[in-house]
């Protein structure tokens, strides 16, 4: 019951609620008030035709005497009659002393008439009445007993004699009437009750639209502001709640239109902060690109310098150098050469973030076979086991793709060389609407809990002794995989080997 009442307040508008539950107590209430009028008025109608009743059969018994007293019938047969012409009444009876039947007109079996009812207080020792009683109720009638008495001669002589019952009489009446005019002031009353009903109805629903119209209005203006639209504001109407109600409203939308002033100026003043700054940042990092470009350029002369008179030393005066000075002239030139290297793998870096992306389908499968095939002898080395599976292609920047796998590769080759047979494999998923690809060693690993430093410039996690190289070659794969909106990360295990990721966008072809 509760969630059906919960379903109703759900379901329909103040409005309609208000109009049904007073349109359904109206209505019980008018059909309440025809009811029970109808009772009071079959209680009084049935009340007036018992007296009538009694009344019918008390003239009939008076009528009756002098048939009794002569054993006539023809005498009682117009008093009979005269009864029967009576409205409801369907059967007369007269009977003498010794309940022999008399006259009888109509219908008076007593089989109809089971109910027995209880004689009047006037009865006397005999069970017999001095008036006319009610003797017996059916569903469909009523049967009244009067008693008939003589009516001795008075005489100055001697004492007035008592009276003789002669016989009694009989009269049933039929309640047909008696359900005609209930059934018809029951009609009377609910077509009454009814008509009324709904004229108040009628007025309800005028009294209640008025009520409910500035609620409606409400209603109204508050889904348009949440809808959004603004400088909405409801009129002061209605009830004083419902006035209350649209003044708060209305203060409470001016309140909130204030606010989102202020937050939409502090958003532009935000937005113009962010833009200054972006355009800052653009401008120092092209600057310090700058910067690094002309200083890495401007370094390779003094080093070109260095290396070619560290060799002239070495080619033209070998003899008269002893072997610590040329060992030490090899030092010179072996940390030339990696500075060489180091200022080639920083003008890389910076060109990455400089080049504009031209992006084109790319055979990831053929790209890593070509680039396997590219590494220079002294980096492959014999001991080398290479699996490329059948990876799936993606979209990007064909060149800046190239280098990932070289520095992958490479790295995966170098630090594998510690193994008597080195193993790498490049495979790859596809889930989460993006292409994992990865370069797996059984190398030298790490120690994962300096995993985020391994895509920062210039850190090593293996000391230059042990393997070479200068700490950029990650950082360079991070940079172009993030320009390509993906993403890189790395696990591995100290002794064990390591394994590379980096994430691409799926291709939405690939996709579906």
């Amino acid at each position: 019951m509760n969630k059906i009442f919960n379903a109703f307040l759900l379901k329909f508008t103040f409005q309609r609620q208000l109009g049904i539950t007073i349109a359904l107590g109206i209505l019980v209430l008018a059909l309440f008030s025809s009811v029970v009028g109808s009772w009071q008025a079959n209680q009084r109608v049935q009340g007036n035709l018992l007296e009538q009743g009694l009344h019918i059969t008390e003239s009939l018994a008076r009528q009756s005497a002098l048939a009794l007293i002569y054993v006539s019938p023809d005498n009682a047969a117009e008093a009979a009659a005269a009864t029967l012409d009576f409205p409801g009444v369907v059967g007369v009876e007269i009977r003498d002393a010794n309940r022999r039947v008399l006259l009888r007109r109509g219908n008076t079996d007593p089989a109809e008439f089971p109910l027995q009812m209880k004689r009047a207080d006037g009865a006397d020792k005999n069970g017999t009445t001095n008036t006319a009683v009610l003797d017996a109720e059916s569903q469909n009638a009523w049967r009244f007993v009067a008693p008939v008495y003589s009516q001795p001669a008075s005489s100055p002589f001697q004492e007035e004699a008592a009276p003789e019952l002669l016989g009694t009489v009989t009269v049933v009446v039929s309640k047909a009437e008696l359900i005609q005019m209930t059934t018809g002031i029951f009609v009377a009353n609910l077509t009454t009750s009814f008509s009324f009903a709904l004229l108040i109805l009628l007025l309800i629903r005028f009294l209640t639209n008025r009520m409910t119209q500035p609620l409606n209005q409400l209603s109204s203006i508050m889904g348009r502001a949440e809808a959004g639209e603004s400088q909405v504001r409801a009129v002061l109407a209605g009830p004083k709640d419902i006035a209350n109600m649209a003044h708060a409203f209305n203060s409470m939308m001016a309140v909130l239109e204030e606010r989102a002033a202020e937050i939409s100026q502090l958003n532009t003043d935000l937005e113009r902060r962010v833009a200054e700054r972006t355009n800052e940042l653009a401008a120092a990092n092209q600057e310090l690109e700058s910067f690094s470009y002309s200083v890495s350029h401007d370094l390779r002369t003094p080093l070109r310098a260095i290396d070619g008179f560290s060799r002239i030393l070495l080619e033209d005066y070998a003899g008269k150098l002893d072997d610590e000075g040329t060992r030490l002239l090899n030092v010179v030139r072996d940390n030339t050469s990696r500075m060489s290297q180091l200022i080639d793998d920083i003008l890389n870096f910076s060109r990455t973030g400089r080049l504009e992306l031209t992006f084109s389908r790319i055979d990831m499968e053929k790209l890593a076979h070509t680039v396997l095939a590219e590494l220079p002898p002294e980096v492959t080395g014999g001991n080398l086991q290479v699996e490329i599976e059948a990876i799936p292609p993606t979209k990007g920047d064909s060149a800046m793709m190239h280098q990932v796998f070289v520095n992958l590769l490479s790295n995966a080759i170098k630090f594998s060389r510690v193994k008597e047979t080195a193993s790498i494999k490049v495979g790859a998923y596809t889930g989460g609407g993006e292409t994992v690809y990865y370069v797996q060693d059984n190398g030298a690993g790490f120690d994962m809990q300096y995993a985020n430093k391994l895509f920062g410039v210039f850190q090593r996690l293996h000391g230059v002794t042990e393997f070479e190289g200068t700490g950029i070659g990650l950082a360079i794969v991070k940079r172009i995989v993030n320009r390509h909106g993906g993403r890189v990360w790395a696990e591995g295990e100290v002794g064990k080997g390591a394994t590379f990721y980096f994430a691409l966008p799926t291709p939405p072809q690939q996709q579906s």
